[in-house]
């Protein structure tokens, strides 16, 4: 029943999403109840969040599978679900991430790079 309600949720946050790029919903009851957030960035148009976030659900399914509690984060948008409450509860998650490193030829020099960036950030953020 659990999956059964993920799915249903999950199908409803593209087409639902509002213009501010925001949505949140609840299917199901007692263990099998899940609820579910979605966010894009402020910057993207309705139309755009709404092809991100339906990208999104379908990944977090794929990288997520069989789980109560996910969230998947984008360059574009965030999906998360939970059997637990979102709103008000401290996520310690998650304890596994994935990332694609296709792009960067040189992985030793896009880290020394990377380094430098965020001491550099970091320097000027205590100001």
């Amino acid at each position: 029943m659990y999956k059964t309600n993920l799915d249903t949720v999950l199908s409803s946050v593209s087409p639902n999403i509002n213009t501010n790029g925001f949505y949140n919903s609840s299917v199901g009851k007692n263990s099998n109840r899940v609820n579910v957030i979605a966010l894009c960035r402020a910057d993207l148009q309705p139309s755009q969040c709404r092809d991100y976030v339906k990208n999104a659900t379908v990944e977090i399914l794929k990288k997520c599978p069989n789980k109560k509690q996910a969230v998947f984060w984008h360059e574009f948008c965030m999906v998360r679900y939970s059997n637990e409450p979102i709103f008000g509860t401290l996520a310690n998650f998650p304890n596994k991430s994935a990332h694609s490193e296709q792009n960067v030829t040189n992985h030793d020099a896009f880290y020394q790079e990377l380094n430098v960036l965020l001491d550099s950030l970091r320097n000027h953020a205590g100001f």
